[in-house]
């Protein structure tokens, strides 16, 4: 069996920082990229990669099916739920992995927007209490960045645009002015929490059936994920703790997407703290079990993707690659 491992900024981000200079030692994992073959791969974040994974686009009405909802032929965008904070010609968006949102709350802000809204054919659909969905008419929100890419950082409030674009920001600003007042965000405030004072859209398109099957099982809890191995008839499975639980469910072959983001969020808001707390439990609870089952022969490949912003740095390593012990091992900072 060829397990993949998608571990979305496994390198912290900011190559010029101390973290990135010193993230601490992780033997398995060093292992891993030092034995096997490397290649670099161009990619924006983990949604781009998914979408190139399986060959298609459009992600929000993929990840709307994962979510329990039906897109048909209409044409969907994400609506997530979003706080931004104002800094004079720039904002910087917080997503839900910063604030928590009732079901209450998010069904109460996005009937609003539909009583305002429904006449120009606006429909708002929060399947997820930070996960909602727009279906709208189009083209609208093809190009928009992922707010799991915009988070935590500073974004233009005047960017240059083109005739979709402009829609998409003058939407955008209409749903703020709508948002700001509602008696939701004054009591959030009231009780010293983020409002919900915009939604971030991103990913707009049609469902569309990808043309290749590239796992035949899937695990991780991102919807886009799930989606799209709906979409071409794979197996979609929970993911468990850790690899030796893995790895006593597992089958004997075949290739398996495992999607593992709990890195990408404290690197978006510089947590270094909890970054590295988290990829020390993923060097406990992945990667040393997955190299022991390597050398052990129960699994063929493991092949790691670290994804970042840019690019993806692309690793196979097999049982065989194991044994060339002159590939020496170095810390991860060598690989940013």
């Amino acid at each position: 069996m060829n397990v993949h491992l998608a571990v979305p900024d496994l390198l912290w981000p900011d190559r010029d920082s101390p973290v990135a200079a010193d993230p601490g030692r992780f033997a398995a994992l060093e292992t891993l990229l030092a034995r096997g073959r490397r290649a670099s791969v161009p990619v924006g974040g983990l949604e781009q990669w998914l979408l190139a994974a399986w060959r298609t686009t459009a992600p929000a009405p993929h990840a709307l099916v994962a979510d329990g909802g039906a897109p048909g032929d209409g044409w969907w965008l994400r609506a997530d739920p979003c706080s931004l904070r104002l800094n004079r010609e720039t904002v910087v968006p917080l997503d839900a992995a910063m604030f928590g949102l009732e079901r209450a709350e998010a069904d109460a802000l996005a009937g609003h927007l539909n009583h305002h809204l429904a006449d120009r054919g606006l429909a708002f659909h929060p399947l997820q209490p930070e996960r909602w969905y727009l279906r709208a008419e189009p083209p609208l929100g093809r190009n928009a960045l992922p707010l799991a890419v915009a988070r935590g950082k500073a974004i233009d409030v005047h960017p240059g645009a083109g005739a979709e674009e402009a829609r998409l920001q003058t939407l955008a600003n209409e749903i703020q002015m709508l948002l700001h007042d509602h008696p939701v965000n004054e009591a959030r405030e009231q009780r010293g929490e983020p409002p919900i004072n915009a939604v971030w859209l991103w990913g707009g398109g049609r469902l569309e059936r990808p043309s290749i099957r590239p796992f035949q099982r899937v695990r991780g809890q991102e919807p886009l994920a799930a989606g799209l191995a709906t979409a071409s008839g794979a197996a979609i499975l929970p993911l468990p703790d850790d690899a030796s639980r893995w790895l006593r469910t597992s089958g004997d072959d075949g290739v398996e997407l495992i999607v593992i983001d709990v890195l990408r969020a404290p690197a978006a808001y510089g947590d270094v703290a909890t970054w590295r707390e988290r990829l020390a439990a993923l060097e406990r609870d992945w990667f040393a079990p997955l190299t022991g089952a390597l050398r052990q022969g129960r699994v063929g490949m493991v092949t790691l993707h670290a994804i970042g912003a840019a690019s993806s740095l692309d690793v196979e390593t097999t049982r065989q690659d194991l044994r060339y012990f002159w590939r020496r091992s170095r810390p991860l900072a060598s690989y940013a």
